[in-house]
């Protein structure tokens, strides 16, 4: 490749890096605040769902309203001693 060319090629490179950098800069720059009070609530505890794993503990909140067939399949097999470890 010849040198001019390659140089082209180079400067493309970092015009190209530091759009992206531009880019995520702003992104970050109009990142949500963080939640106040008011936005937390107490969940449905028939709708939570607390996981157990050797890295820690997991809550996660089912959304019946979204997906109301699959939230009613993990109420089904998160019963008690359906998996080995129970």
């Amino acid at each position: 490749m010849k040198p001019a060319l390659m140089f082209t090629a180079h400067m493309v490179v970092i015009a190209t890096l530091a759009a992206t950098a531009a880019a995520a800069t702003k992104h970050l720059a109009t990142a949500p605040a963080l939640p106040s009070e008011a936005d937390w609530r107490s969940p449905d505890p028939v709708n939570v769902l607390v996981i157990d794993t050797t890295k820690g503990r997991m809550i996660v909140e089912l959304a019946p309203q979204v997906a109301p067939k699959s939230a009613v399949q993990v109420r089904i097999l998160r019963r008690p001693g359906l998996f080995p470890g129970d």
